[in-house]
């Protein structure tokens, strides 16, 4: 039995702008995330909002953490078929 670990940031999201690239959908939000999210959405294998799936943007996240940068998150998120 596969059990995917899914974090929701849907009441974390303020600002959101889906946009269609290609045959990808990338969603750019800011999200206001503490550290303690922050850790937590790194051990996620996907994200939800608003009723859809995105890849986890580790990258983004890590570097949010390295540099003690919390609060309002811009995020592009790309969607998962």
């Amino acid at each position: 039995m596969n059990i995917f670990k899914i974090m929701d940031l849907t009441n974390y999201v303020g600002i959101q702008d889906p946009v269609k690239i290609n045959t990808k959908t990338i969603l750019t939000a800011y999200f206001r995330l503490d550290k303690k999210t922050m850790v937590s959405l790194l051990s996620a294998e996907k994200i939800f909002v608003n009723g859809n799936y995105y890849k986890v943007p580790e990258h983004t996240i890590l570097h949010c953490l390295i540099n003690q940068k919390y609060g309002e998150t811009k995020l592009e998120l790309e969607q998962l078929k």
